[in-house]
């Protein structure tokens, strides 16, 4: 609406003053809304809120000025240091409900209490934020396009989304949800889509977990689905003071259902299968702890092991891998003590062992320097966590003298991180991010409503050295101290200024010539692009009746697929990109649709829904989509699903459940599950690719990505986790390979990090992190010096 001022009134007294922006000023409506914030702020009594000290509604710029409270928000608080303790939990949770009770008196009901509208004062919490507020007599009919629901989505009761008559009672049930968040870190009903989050709310019971005994009782009558099952704010003051009694268990009641009711109907949980929708028999298979999905009447995989083997590797590097000219001396064999055992991986025929704290002057007459390049990545893995230099530095080593898988592993634990690449340091995140299929370009939709394209070529060449350095980059995510900055990300060309439209979503054609990307409005916009020149040409996707959330490109380019806010999926030809032609819109969804994905071919099309199901659709009428398959499994809304670059693997994710699946779709009608696992993670998965050999990357809320390997008969393990710094809705992309990734989400601009070995050893190098000569005759005595940074 605005922004607000830190000033002194004539007396020294710090206060706040909001100011609307002049243009919304002019609205009618939001007038009307201020001058309501205004009017509802000085009703209520002023221990409960800041205190409206004066106000100017009339004016060409309308104001108002509250006492400055000096305390962060709870949502700052708890981000910032964690969940609240026991006693400081019941401080707040009385105070807040004293807050409502004061505010009810009022004859108001909030309607939008959440952690970022409760201020903590030196004395006590003060709930602020009065613009939602309605008078107690009047309900309120809410809009059925989700994203313009009046409210904040995860602290919205059940009645405010279902269009029935709002009471104080919607306040009740967000404070359950505020007291969740400020004793779990948590929101009640979790994280993710718009439409997962209200969905949930309506049909799903909030976690509870990780509240005190004291308040759980009370927290879950608060959150009762019926208004009339839920406490007053007086009656929670009372309970919480210790003066009156709350204590019944909440008792279910039939309520009647507005016009919004028929939306959001459970349609049941789905049976754990994957059922073919074209003529043929299909099986089932009985919901289990860990369900899989199956499509013949033979037995399941197993799942993969809670706790996986050691990271057996990424693919072999490419034959154009091998370093040119490498010397093919016979090395000695070094094996390993630790904590008093020694190590030996040998091939040879003639063994000395002694003992030694680091060496074991192991020796062979015959020595292979694959069993050489393992023992030294093993040795690698053990040091990282004590010695992140004499890791490297080893799994360098290792890498050089043979490229096998566990030196290759090695390596990417060792450095994709710590050369990461982050394109803006400073200034708002990114909204979405894409690349195209050879890494060498990345278009950023930023949070600043601006479009902008990088050039990555000088930070992916594995031509350059040391000896010929690149210029700095804007910042290094968990860099080295002792690192020195990879090459720049040069903007190409001046970013795109989109006004205050802002974007929702972006995507760059495979070969990078194209961009796309939606705004606010609903429209979807396709410009071309060329290194160095302005845009070459437009074209607008029209006929949307809500804002388009994902958009995605076929490998061809001549085809996009769009996810509209409404939950419909669009497909469009653009094989002529200034004039795309819309073939088909999706609507015959069982719930609200989070993502799609194209089959690279664009032969097929996926998609996600709320309803815990993926889709799988036919491409073949591209006017008249024919649905394949539903994939089941997961135990909540699919936020994210993704095609590999090869077509023959698809990945889901949800937050929900914190599982990723994958899927063999050689075959779409008839899909064979691939594996199934758990991300620990501290925040929401938000989004999944997968690379053409099988590994997959996953993102989550925190703003952590974890990189897996391509499913093997130990199951799919971690190359290597990042904490890019990145928060909120975070998205991730890949390259054609699935060697590059890039990261966006809020706080910082995109992140892009490569699992190429030698990529990764380049980066290095550059930032000189690699062994010398006196590190290698110090270290690996008995082999030869096999510079891993030479030309």
């Amino acid at each position: 609406m605005g922004a607000v001022y830190l000033a002194a009134a004539p007396g020294g007294q710090w206060v706040a003053i909001k100011v609307i922006r002049p243009e919304l000023a002019q609205r009618p409506e939001f007038r009307a809304r201020f001058r309501r914030e205004a009017e509802n702020a000085r009703r209520v009594r002023r221990f409960a809120t800041a205190a409206v000290l004066d106000a100017g509604t009339e004016g060409p710029s309308p104001y108002l000025v509250t006492e400055f409270v000096e305390g962060p928000t709870l949502a700052r608080r708890v981000s910032t240091r964690g969940p609240l303790g026991h006693g400081d939990l019941e401080h707040l949770a009385l105070s807040v409900a004293t807050a409502l009770g004061a505010i009810h008196a009022a004859g108001i009901v909030h309607r939008d209490l959440t952690p970022a509208n409760v201020l903590l004062s030196p004395v006590g919490p003060k709930v602020i934020d009065f613009g939602l507020a309605r008078a107690q007599l009047n309900t309120t009919t809410v809009s059925q396009q989700i994203g313009r629901v009046v409210g904040t989505p995860g602290y919205m009761a059940p009645e405010q989304i279902l269009d029935e008559p709002i009471t104080p009672a919607a306040d009740v049930f967000a404070w359950g949800g505020v007291v969740i968040y400020a004793g779990t870190g948590r929101p009640p009903f979790g994280s993710g889509p718009t439409d997962a989050v209200l969905y949930r709310i309506v049909h799903e019971p909030p976690r509870l977990d990780g509240l005190p005994d004291e308040l759980r009782g009370l927290v879950e009558l608060a959150l009762s689905r019926d208004p009339g099952a839920r406490p007053s704010a007086e009656e929670l003051r009372e309970q919480l003071a210790g003066t009156g009694g709350v204590t019944a268990a909440p008792v279910p009641r039939s309520r009647p259902r507005g016009t919004g009711a028929r939306r959001w109907q459970r349609r049941g949980r789905p049976e754990q299968t994957t059922t073919a929708v074209s003529p043929g028999p299909t099986s089932r298979q009985p919901e289990r702890e860990e369900p899989v999905t199956v499509v013949t009447p033979a037995p399941a995989p197993a799942p993969p092991p809670a706790v996986p083997p050691r990271v057996s590797a990424p693919a072999p590097a490419p034959a154009q891998h091998q370093r040119p000219g490498r010397s093919r001396r016979t090395p000695l064999l070094v094996g390993t003590a630790v904590a008093g055992a020694v190590l030996v991986t040998a091939v040879g025929t003639t063994l000395t062992v002694t003992g030694g704290q680091r060496h074991t002057g192991v020796q062979a007459t015959t020595a292979d320097s694959a069993a050489i390049s393992r023992e030294l990545a093993s040795r690698s893995d053990l040091a990282r966590a004590s010695d992140a230099v004499l890791a490297g530095r080893l799994a360098l080593a290792a890498y050089q003298l043979s490229p096998t898988p566990e030196a290759g592993t090695a390596v990417i634990a060792s450095f994709a991180a710590r050369t990461a690449l982050t394109t803006r340091a400073a200034g708002p995140g990114a909204v979405d991010v894409a690349l195209s299929r050879s890494g060498e370009r990345l278009v950023e939709a930023g949070a600043d409503n601006r479009i902008r394209v990088w050039d990555l070529r000088s930070w992916l060449s594995p031509t350059a050295t040391p000896a010929e350095p690149p210029a700095p980059a804007s910042a290094i995510v968990a860099s080295s101290p002792t690192a020195s900055s990879p090459p720049t990300a040069p903007v190409l060309p001046a970013p795109l200024d989109l006004g205050a439209q802002g974007a929702l979503a972006v995507a760059m054609r495979p070969d990078g010539a194209w961009v796309g990307w939606a705004t606010a409005d609903g429209l979807g916009h396709l410009v071309g692009t060329d290194l160095g020149s302005t845009q070459a040409a437009a074209g607008t996707l029209t006929g949307n009746i809500s804002p388009i959330e994902r958009i995605t490109f076929s490998s061809d380019g001549t085809l996009l697929a769009t996810v509209t806010r409404d939950g419909s999926v669009g497909v469009w030809d653009v094989s002529q990109p200034a004039r795309p032609l819309i073939l088909s819109r999706l609507t015959d969804h069982s719930a609200p649709v989070t993502d799609a994905a194209l089959r690279p071919d664009g032969a097929v099309l996926a998609t996600a829904g709320i309803d815990q199901k993926v889709q799988v659709w036919s491409l073949a009428d591209r006017r008249r989509p024919a649905l394949l398959a539903e994939l089941t499994g997961h135990l909540g809304a699919v936020d994210a699903t993704e095609f590999s670059a090869d077509g023959r693997t698809l990945a889901s994710v949800s937050g929900d459940d914190a599982t990723l699946r994958r899927w063999d779709l050689s075959d779409p009608a008839h899909p064979r599950v691939l594996d199934s696992r758990r991300v620990t993670a501290s925040g929401s998965l938000t989004d999944v690719v997968v690379g053409i050999h099988g590994s997959t990357a996953t993102a989550a809320d925190d703003g952590s990505a974890v990189v897996w390997s391509a499913p093997g008969p130990g199951g799919a393990t971690d190359l290597v986790r990042l904490a890019t710094g990145t928060t909120g809705q975070s998205r991730i992309v890949t390259d054609g390979p699935g060697t590059t990734f890039a990261i966006a989400g809020g706080g910082r601009g995109p992140v892009v990090f490569t699992v190429d070995p030698l990529r990764l050893t380049w980066l290095a190098c550059a930032q000189g992190l690699g062994p010398d000569r006196r590190w290698w005759s110090r270290e690996i005595a008995d082999v030869p010096f096999e510079d891993p940074c030479r030309r």
